[in-house]
């Protein structure tokens, strides 16, 4: 079942357009005159579309699809009219939209979409949004349910990538273009406030990220020696600073960098909305990462150090030990209230800043630490045997 429950006038030609859907299955997609809307995760799916009103009236139909692939038979229709600089319903009847002999409207491939709007109610639990033309953008955003070879088929690149370091293999996935709220609901065990407000962001181009957290091995090939305190070729480099990061990339050249806090947060969440990309639970976390040894209230999984990379189960986009095992550094400058002025596209964090952002949480860390939305951050000198880092790699220009 689709619910219509707000239409308001969005510039001169356009309407926002939202409701909810529900059913005894998981809803898949809801499609507003055709468009497919953007989801929110949750039992009842809170759904927002923008819609081009071209004249004085507008009739605007939104019906839902389930996880098994049926289309809801009776969907909510309501028909609109301009009043002045606004709009106002005019009924809201329900009806069906298609007959035996006639097709339900399809989906447009690349329609302009708009990000959420604020929901009313204010306060620090809102999710601040304003609206993107996806269809501007240069590359196609991931849908949400595509496995990430059949989004690389889709738009022409490899869904892995192999680089040598002096003759260590560096393994990388692809990491779509796509859109997400970022940051943590306040009602989230161990939320803080620096993750708040949550927004919408737009990765705008798609990317490379290492399937695994750099090891030790692969940092020796490039910079001569091993750093770490728990010595193991195939575990993570730790007791490596920032700035040794960058030193690290720019001696081994080939596009290598440190991803964005955004990028690192869409990659580590790969679609989902929960604590961890495995749920929201301790006892999830354990089957994706290594944590918790030095949280005795709450003991995790971890040893009294690092584990070698890969043992635990990946995400939906093929990166394993995005939780737990070593905080990895971020190229973004760290500042508390960021979110509060971040871009929608792209964001860089902060323009100044002492401190340098880490992600992930750690093999000696609490399980709040190791959710997605945590954040924390080090001066970039600092070095320590709970700091690695990941790479990133760009796409090559279409």
């Amino acid at each position: 079942n689709t619910v219509i429950t707000d239409v308001r006038a969005f510039g001169p030609d356009r309407v926002q357009v939202s409701g909810i859907a529900i059913d005894n299955e998981d809803v898949r997609e809801v499609h507003v005159n055709g468009v497919p809307a953007i989801l929110q995760p949750g039992l009842v799916r809170e759904w927002t579309q923008s819609v081009a009103l071209t004249g004085d009236t507008l009739e605007i139909t939104a019906e839902a699809t389930d996880a098994k692939g049926n289309r809801e038979l009776t969907p909510h229709r309501v028909t609109l009219r301009r009043n002045g600089a606004d709009v106002e319903w005019i009924n809201l009847k329900a009806k069906p939209v298609a007959t035996a002999k006639e097709e339900a409207p399809k989906p447009m491939m690349n329609a302009p979409a708009m990000a959420y709007v604020s929901k009313d109610g204010g306060g620090d639990d809102v999710v601040r949004e304003a609206p993107v033309d996806v269809g501007s953008l240069k590359w196609p955003l991931w849908d949400g349910k595509e496995q990430m070879a059949d989004y690389a088929q889709r738009i022409g690149v490899p869904a892995t990538k192999t680089l040598d370091l002096n003759g260590t293999k560096l393994e990388l996935v692809l990491v779509p273009a796509g859109s997400f709220v970022m940051g943590s609901p306040m009602a989230e065990t161990g939320s803080q406030a620096d993750e708040r407000p949550r927004h919408r962001v737009v990765i705008s181009r798609p990317f490379y990220l290492g399937k695994y957290e750099l090891t030790q091995a692969q940092y020796s090939a490039i910079a001569g020696h091993n750093p770490s305190y728990f010595p193991a070729p195939d575990h993570p480099v730790e007791q490596v600073s920032w700035e040794d990061a960058q030193a690290f990339l720019q001696k081994a050249g080939q596009g290598l960098r440190l991803p964005s806090e955004t990028e690192w947060e869409f990659a580590c969440r790969a679609g989902t909305a929960t604590a961890f990309s495995s749920g929201d639970s301790a006892e999830s976390l354990s089957s994706v990462g290594w944590w918790g040894y030095g949280d005795y209230e709450a003991h995790g999984n971890a040893g009294s150090g690092t584990s070698a990379v890969g043992k635990k189960a990946a995400n939906a986009f093929g990166l394993y030990d995005m939780h737990g095992n070593v905080y990895e550094w971020c190229s973004d400058a760290y500042a508390p209230d960021y979110y509060r002025r971040s871009p929608v596209i792209d964001p860089q964090g902060a323009d100044s800043g002492d401190e340098r952002v880490i992600r992930g949480g750690s093999w000696e860390g609490s399980a709040d630490k190791c959710r997605s939305a945590n954040r924390n951050a080090f001066n970039p000198h600092s070095r320590g045997f709970l700091l690695g880092f990941r790479v990133a790699c760009p796409v090559p220009e279409k």
